[in-house]
């Protein structure tokens, strides 16, 4: 009995690190190559560049400790890493010591080569072994003394359009605050819709069709026709697959507003500039446009290097006339690290997904969700500012952990409470993801869940061409 409680704290760790990870839904889109702006797309699909290779790293008796993420070219690029000293009362409240929180913040660093290798190394030398307290409140140390042994789990992908590389820096995954107190949905949802000027929540699109190809006009009109009219604001996230240009005729055409995105850093003008072509002046569907998609949860750069892209970005749309907002998303949890992200933009705006909490299960993600929003405007250089939820959901299927489940009904459930959680302002929240996303790949780091996220199911396009 005793050895099997030691074992499931050790597990739990791995869990507990886990929730709201650091590079969640970000690395699935770097599948896809920056594309040009065009009107006729010929998409050439050939062999993906970058497949990630998951290690799991478990003790000498098999207690997972930590993940590890590598790519073909062997170049170690993220790294979850059970939390060196983590408390769990029976409420199931997670926090993380300001010793930890100073230990991410000096990993989490801008990209270098030099940067990377000393990251790689440093945490490489450490070999975790997990030796557990008991107390009333249950208390789980990590003790870096026996060898741990890695347990490598690869996955595939389908051909998908080549990638271009860029460098990324080792991230170390901090745990997010996970409490059984309730917050009023009332005050943690108070902020005035700033996100869409015509009230219904927002939702989250992929231009990709599910053998990766870019989607039609056609394909997009058809993904479009089926949103219901309780919607109001489609996000985007790049540039690639002329997807501008063919979400605004979309858009327009059934009555959406558009939340639009820069994706590269490397391409911070040039995406801008893009976003600026394609709206030849027009900017009536516009409301947002982000500047980056968890730049700095996934090591792309720091916070000081999305204030400049925000700044390099401002003054081309000024330029160009841009009434709207601009703002800088990242995930949550990055940014209660490094609340200066909601520094110099209109607006707040942040990642948060209640199901890679361990402890939350589908009818407390709204207020998993009300407890994190307060938890970060108390960080906020201006607690009065409005935070919008860009990205949240629930998928259908994948692997259920503790109270996460993964199924329809939980799918279903989830999506209710965050509505509800939303309901005095929709067009704050953005839910993610409209049609399940079968370019992706299901890996067990993200719980084989990453295809299974349409709220909506299938996407019409999808079904109309057999790929589905």
């Amino acid at each position: 009995m005793k050895s099997a409680i030691l074992s499931l704290a050790g597990f739990s760790l791995v869990q507990l690190t886990l929730a709201q990870p650091f590079n969640r839904h970000n690395a699935h889109r770097a599948i896809h190559d920056k594309r040009n702006l065009v009107t006729v797309i010929d998409t050439v699909v050939v062999e993906a560049t970058e497949i990630p290779e998951v290690i799991i790293y478990v003790s000498t008796d098999g207690t997972p400790l930590s993940t590890t993420t590598e790519y073909l070219d062997n170049e170690l690029t993220t790294i979850y890493q059970s939390n060196p000293s983590v408390a769990t009362s029976s409420a199931a409240t997670t926090t993380t010591p300001a010793a930890d929180v100073q230990a991410a913040a000096a990993v989490a660093v801008q990209p270098s080569t030099q940067t990377n290798a000393a990251a790689v190394s440093t945490t490489a030398a450490q070999a975790p072994s997990v030796e557990v307290s008991v107390a009333a409140s249950v208390a789980v140390s990590v003790a870096y003394t026996s060898a741990a042994v890695p347990v490598a789990a690869t996955s595939t992908s389908a051909a998908a359009p080549v990638v271009s590389s860029s460098s990324s820096a080792a991230v170390v995954s901090v745990p997010v605050s996970s409490s059984s107190s309730t917050t009023s949905s009332a005050a943690a949802a108070s902020t005035s819709a700033v996100a869409a000027s015509s009230g219904g929540y927002g939702f989250a699109y992929s231009p990709y069709m599910a053998n990766n190809a870019c989607k039609t006009q056609d394909q997009v009109n058809e993904d479009f026709a089926a949103i219901p009219s309780s919607y109001s604001t489609v996000r985007i996230y790049g540039t690639d697959c002329n997807q501008v240009a063919t979400t605004l005729v979309a858009a327009k055409k059934y009555g959406f507003k558009i939340f639009a995105g820069v994706y590269d850093f490397a391409e911070v003008s040039s995406e801008t500039q893009a976003i600026v072509d394609a709206v030849d002046g027009d900017w009536s569907l516009v409301t947002t446009i982000s500047i980056g998609n968890e730049w700095v949860n996934n090591g792309v750069t720091d916070a000081a290097g999305v204030a400049s892209a925000i700044t390099t970005a401002k003054s081309l749309l000024s330029a160009a006339n841009y009434p709207g907002k601009v703002v800088a998303v990242d995930t949550l949890a990055a940014t209660k690290l490094y609340p200066s992200l909601c520094d110099n933009v209109d607006y707040c705006a942040v990642n948060c997904h209640p199901f890679f909490d361990t402890n939350t299960a589908a009818d407390a993600a709204g207020t998993f969700l009300s407890t994190q929003i307060s938890e970060l405007r108390a960080l906020l250089s201006n607690p009065d500012m409005d935070i919008v939820i860009t990205e949240t959901g629930w998928p259908s299927a994948g692997t259920s952990h503790d109270q996460a489940v993964a199924s329809p009904d939980a799918q279903t459930t989830a999506m209710t409470a965050i509505k509800d959680l939303f309901a005095s302002n929709a067009s704050n929240v953005f839910l993610f993801s409209t049609f399940n996303d079968y370019w992706k790949v299901n890996t067990a780091a993200l719980y084989m869940a990453e295809q299974s996220w349409g709220y909506l199911g299938n996407s019409p396009s999808d079904v109309a061409a057999g790929l589905v």
